[in-house]
């Protein structure tokens, strides 16, 4: 019964500090920074290295009509 009421007193208090009844107008002061324009650039970084690659999950697959690709759709790196 004491720990009913003395959470039911620990929210009473909780709630009556989170509401701001103060209707003053606050103004806040404004802050300078320095601005910086964005300027897009290219790093090219070089790695010269030898290695086996290996994919993390073989597929195969299998189509029902035979041919010859003639566009790949995508980019490298994709």
């Amino acid at each position: 019964m004491k720990t009913k009421i003395l959470i039911a007193i620990i929210a009473i208090l909780f709630l009556a500090n989170c509401s701001d009844n103060n209707n003053e107008d606050k103004v806040e002061e404004a802050i300078n920074v320095k601005i910086v324009p964005i300027e897009e650039v290219s790093y090219a970084k070089i790695i010269h290295s030898s290695g086996r690659l290996k994919s993390a999950k073989e597929v195969k697959l299998a189509f029902k009509t035979g041919g010859i690709i003639q566009k790949i759709f995508v980019s490298d790196g994709e």
